[in-house]
């Protein structure tokens, strides 16, 4: 969202938007509390049955680059004192990909807590991370991104991404042993019944997966697949989504103070984050989202 983007908006697109994606035969209702089931239905119809259906317009696929460009880039913010790092590339969707329940372990052993091998390693041990995670991320209908993040001192910025990068290369060169996959598993399944101890979040979940065309039964499903996960599946997939020849690097900080030039990792691409005032007025805004 920019100025000039927000400003071009106006009460007929709002409507034209109402109008098309506000009907009934949109939209899935889901209902949780003490009531009679055959009431409620009564209740519903009384209120939603004159509701008329609307267009039964089809949304274009989410666009995205099946091969976002690897390579350096660079955002200047001069105002920092630290430098964000992150690392990625195109990861993948949870529809119909058999191998997200191994990949939700590798994520949580590798990345996902301070107990993960990246915590341990570049922090703990290193010491040159107040924060760091990594995970391949997937979302319901189209990819997510694989994506390492930390933030260091400006002064180990080129330290940070060569730990980085070991521990990258080290999920196939070290793969992740039985006891972190163990370890992670049960991590997992001992939080599972607090993602799910009521019935809203539980509806609320089925109705994602009904949005979504997600089987009925893919929430018990979900945990008997993690208990079946094993370390060998676990670096199957790492090897299969994780790939540093496609890896892109955005540091975002003042290039001042870093401990090496980001030229040393390739040519550096510099990224414009600067949103135009509203009015088409020369100059900036102060700071970026």
């Amino acid at each position: 969202p920019e100025f000039a983007t927000l400003g071009a908006i106006g009460r007929k697109d709002l409507l034209d938007f109402h109008g098309k994606y506000y009907a009934p035969n949109r939209i899935v209702l889901g209902l949780v509390g003490d009531f009679d089931s055959r009431e409620m239905a009564k209740k519903v119809k009384e209120v939603f049955g004159d509701w008329r259906r609307g267009p039964e317009a089809k949304d274009p696929p989410a666009a995205y680059r099946n091969a976002p460009p690897p390579g350096v880039y660079q955002i200047q913010k001069d105002d920092m004192t630290q430098s964000d790092i992150i690392l990625g590339h195109l990861g993948t969707q949870k529809k119909d990909n058999p191998d997200i329940f191994a990949l939700d372990v590798m994520n949580e052993a590798w990345g996902g807590s301070f107990a993960a091998r990246l915590f341990s390693n570049v922090r703990s041990k290193k010491g040159l991370a107040y924060s760091v995670r990594g995970a391949v991320d997937s979302n319901y209908d189209f990819p997510g991104t694989f994506n390492v993040w930390m933030t260091t001192k400006t002064e180990s910025t080129g330290a940070g991404i060569d730990a980085l990068m070991e521990e990258i290369e080290g999920l196939s060169r070290n793969p992740l042993t039985e006891e972190e996959v163990q370890r992670a598993k049960d991590t997992i399944l001992n939080s599972f019944v607090f993602n799910y101890d009521s019935k809203a979040k539980v509806l609320r979940q089925q109705i994602t997966y009904a949005y979504f065309g997600f089987p009925a039964d893919y929430l018990s499903r979900y945990r008997q697949s993690i208990e079946k996960v094993t370390a060998a599946d676990v670096g199957r997939v790492a090897k299969k989504y994780v790939h540093k020849d496609q890896m892109a690097i955005l540091v975002v900080g003042p290039p001042k103070g870093q401990d090496r030039p980001l030229e040393s990792f390739g040519k550096v691409k510099k990224v414009d984050i600067t949103i135009p005032p509203p009015g088409g007025e020369k100059g900036s805004s102060p700071s970026a989202p």
